[in-house]
C-alpha cells in the first residue's frame, strides 16, 4: 500500500478526525490511481490512518476511511454495520430513512437510502466506485433489501472523472414507491425524481409544520412532490398551493391526496418557475409560506451568487405578504453556512421593509447524523419566521 505523507505541521486536522485531506497539506504520495487506499503518515512517519485517494490535481486530494492503526477494510465494515445499527435504534415513525450518510457515518462519499425496503445507492468518489460490487453484496447481506437502485450522479463524480451511473443493480425497484411518514403516505419517484427520490432530511420539519397548519392557507414553493403540502393538509390546513417547475413531481400530488383521503378542493398545483411565479404575483395572501429551493451553491465558488439568490427570493416573497405571515425558509447549500444564511434573510427582510422574528430553527433528521469532527456535513438549515409589514416607513 502506497503512502501519503503530510507536510510538517499539517497533520493536526487528521489527528482531530477531520476526514478531508487537501492537496496543500501533502508533502508527497505515490502514483496510485484514484480510488486506491493509501496509508496516511505524518512527516515523522507516524501512521495516522488510511484514506481513499482522489485525483492528484484536485484540491480535495483524499478522504479518510480509518484513523490510527486500524485496518481500513475492517474500519469500513465496522462503520457500515454501526450505521445500520444506529438506524434501527432510532425507532423512526417512517419507513423512508437514510441508512448511510457519508462523512456523518465516517464513510465519505457514500449515501444509502431505504424506501420501504427498496435501497437507493449513491456513490460520489472513486474509492467506493472501485468497491461497488463488494458494497452491493454487503448491503444485500446486511439489509436483505427488496431491491437496490443506483443513482450515482452529480458534480462530485465529474470531479473524479467518473461517469454518471444509474440503474438497477439488484432486484426490481418500482418507478414509484409508497412510504409511510407517520400516518401520511408519500409517493417516492425513485427512478426519475430528485436526489434519491424524496427529501428525507426534511422529515422533522414537515412534522413541525404540520403542527402549525390548522386553519391556515399554505403556499409551498419548490414543492417537488408536495411533502410539505400533504403535511399541512394533515395538520388541518384549509387550503394548500404547491408550486414547482417539474410536471412529473406535480403529477404525483393528486394521487397522494386521494391516497391520504384529502379533499381535492383543498389543494392547487401550479407548474411554474418559482422565481418567476413570485415576481408575477402582486400579493401573496397566505398564512404560511414554505420557501425550500434546491441547492443554489454546488461549490464554495458559488457562495456569493447563491447568497444573492437566497436574498432576492426571500425579499420578493416578503414584499408580497399581506398580513402577519409565517415563513419557513430553507437552504440546503453546504457552502452557505448558518451564519451567512441568517445574515442573508435579515437583509432580505430589511430590503422588503418588513419586521420579522425567528420563532424556530431547523430540526435535524436523526438518520442524517453529522460527525462532530466534520461540521461541514451540516448542510441543511431552516428559519421559521413571523413576518409582517412595517407600519412606519423609514426614510
Amino acid at each position: 500500500m502506497k503512502k501519503l505523507i503530510l507536510k510538517a505541521g499539517r497533520d493536526r486536522p487528521i489527528r482531530q478526525r477531520q476526514p478531508w485531506i487537501f492537496s496543500g497539506a501533502i508533502e508527497k504520495f505515490g502514483r496510485e490511481e484514484a480510488g486506491s487506499t493509501v496509508r496516511v503518515e505524518s512527516s515523522e512517519g507516524e501512521l495516522l490512518g488510511h484514506a481513499f485517494l482522489s485525483l492528484p490535481n484536485k484540491s480535495l486530494a483524499a478522504r479518510m476511511v480509518s484513523f490510527g492503526t486500524q485496518d481500513p477494510d475492517e474500519a469500513i465494515v465496522e462503520s457500515i454495520k454501526r450505521a445500520l445499527v444506529l438506524r434501527k435504534s432510532l425507532n423512526l415513525d417512517s419507513d423512508a430513512l437514510r441508512l448511510i450518510n457519508g462523512e456523518g457515518d465516517y464513510l465519505p462519499g457514500l449515501i444509502v437510502d431505504s424506501y420501504a425496503g427498496h435501497l437507493v445507492l449513491q456513490i460520489s468518489n472513486a474509492g467506493w466506485e472501485k468497491r461497488r460490487e463488494w458494497l452491493k453484496d454487503l448491503l444485500i447481506s446486511e439489509c436483505q433489501p427488496l431491491s437496490i437502485y443506483e443513482k450515482s450522479v452529480g458534480p462530485s463524480r465529474k470531479e473524479e472523472r467518473l461517469e454518471d451511473r444509474e440503474g438497477q443493480i439488484y432486484g426490481e425497484t418500482p418507478e414509484v414507491v409508497t412510504v409511510n411518514e407517520g400516518d401520511v403516505k408519500l409517493y417516492v419517484p425513485i427512478h426519475k425524481g430528485q436526489k434519491t427520490g424524496l427529501f428525507i432530511d426534511q422529515r422533522e420539519m414537515r412534522g413541525f409544520l404540520r403542527n402549525l397548519s390548522s386553519g391556515k392557507k399554505v403556499l409551498n414553493l419548490f414543492s417537488y412532490t408536495g411533502g410539505f403540502s400533504l403535511a399541512a393538509l394533515k395538520g388541518g390546513a384549509n387550503f394548500a398551493v404547491s408550486v414547482d417547475r417539474s410536471e412529473l413531481a406535480l403529477s404525483l400530488i393528486e394521487p397522494q391526496l386521494e391516497e391520504n383521503g384529502f379533499d381535492q378542493k383543498r389543494h392547487q398545483s401550479i407548474q411554474a418557475d418559482v422565481f418567476s411565479y413570485v415576481r408575477e404575483q402582486k400579493k401573496l395572501d397566505f398564512d404560511l409560506i414554505i420557501v425550500d429551493p434546491p441547492a443554489l451553491a454546488k461549490h464554495a465558488k458559488d457562495r456569493v451568487a447563491a447568497a444573492r439568490a437566497y436574498k432576492d427570493l426571500n425579499r420578493e416573497v416578503m414584499r408580497r405578504i399581506t398580513k402577519e405571515t409565517m415563513i419557513l425558509t430553507c437552504s440546503c447549500s453546504a457552502a452557505v453556512d448558518d451564519k451567512l444564511f441568517s445574515q442573508v434573510i435579515s437583509q432580505a427582510a430589511l430590503e422588503a421593509n418588513v419586521m420579522a422574528k425567528v420563532v424556530g430553527r431547523h430540526q435535524m433528521a436523526p438518520d442524517h447524523p453529522v460527525s462532530l469532527f466534520h461540521p461541514q456535513g451540516s448542510y441543511l438549515k431552516s428559519l421559521l419566521l413571523i413576518s409582517f409589514d412595517l407600519a412606519g416607513k423609514m426614510d
